[in-house]
């Protein structure tokens, strides 16, 4: 859902032959492929949105650390704290041309040209944790930001805003083995950090990955959720951005494969709309239309 292509790549064993492929694999894949075709062809022109997981294209000509191979500069670990939390709710959108701000880890710092760090920091909404902002400030990137109050809503959080007025917000780890109040803090944060415009916030506790696609004018077109746990997820609260408040025409239409759709019902709360996805089985997905 969040992907541009799909690979078979189940075929490449040939252990078996085409025919048994066929019989089982691709016959279940079959009967997802009219769920697959809606959903591609409702969200043309639109986008994963979220949070970018910042790599620069400059991070093999990193100055190699001592203790690293001979082609230590050729490898980086940067990016994996975003597959740590997919499964927290929070919205990410790998080299999206849409992004409501970068994640840094202190690989990604490593990884920074001088020039393109400076731009950065003025020019994006960022979100460190407490390893990567000590590499921001041995890199004297910290000289970039100015520290401002934390708003009460938040704990345990730095805030900061560059000259440009981007927000800079630092968190103590990027781990994914929190409490759901944690997990919230941190949601909250992000949305703090990209000046209340994340897509999507869920609000209920659950082992989820939300996927939004939105167009060029930041604009609401969908909101996949991926129950990724063997258990069964509860009704789901969904926080949206993006959508038509003030003429409230809008439907939400949740669609799931091989079963009939069904209208949820918003709740507004001033610029953001409120949704209760119904209960999901474990290791299943579906999809809400944002007509």
């Amino acid at each position: 859902m969040g992907a541009t292509q799909l690979s078979y790549a189940i075929i490449c064993s040939a252990s078996e032959p085409m025919e048994w492929y066929a019989d089982n694999y691709f016959y279940n894949l079959q009967t997802w492929r009219s769920f697959y075709e809606e959903y591609a062809a409702f969200n043309q022109g639109t986008e994963p949105g979220g949070m970018d997981p910042y790599i620069s294209p400059d991070q093999v000509m990193r100055d190699k650390r001592p203790d690293e191979h001979f082609f230590g500069w050729t490898t980086t670990n940067s990016g994996r704290s975003a597959l740590g939390m997919s499964f927290l709710g929070i919205p990410f959108c790998p080299d999206g041309n849409f992004p409501v701000g970068v994640i840094l880890d202190k690989e990604a710092i490593e990884g920074l040209g001088h020039e393109e760090a400076h731009h950065l920091f003025n020019t994006q909404n960022v979100l460190l944790d407490a390893v990567a902002w000590k590499h921001v400030q041995d890199r004297k990137l910290d000289t970039l930001l100015t520290l401002i109050p934390s708003p009460e809503t938040l704990s345990n959080v730095s805030c900061f805003v560059s000259s440009s007025g981007m927000r800079t917000v630092v968190i103590p780890s990027y781990g994914a083995a929190i409490s759901n109040t944690e997990r919230l803090n941190l949601l909250y944060a992000i949305d703090w950090v990209s000046h209340d415009q994340l897509p999507v916030i869920m609000e209920t506790m659950a082992q989820a990955v939300i996927i939004p696609r939105i167009n060029n004018k930041g604009q609401l077109r969908s909101v996949t959720v991926l129950n990724g746990s063997i258990s069964e997820q509860p009704e789901t609260e969904l926080r949206l951005r993006g959508c038509d408040t003030k003429n409230k025409k809008q439907t939400f239409v949740w669609k799931k494969a091989g079963q009939p759709d069904i209208h949820l019902l918003p709740r507004y709360d001033g610029n953001d709309v409120i949704i209760r996805i119904p209960v999901l089985e474990g290791w299943n997905i579906g999809w809400l239309a944002v007509k």
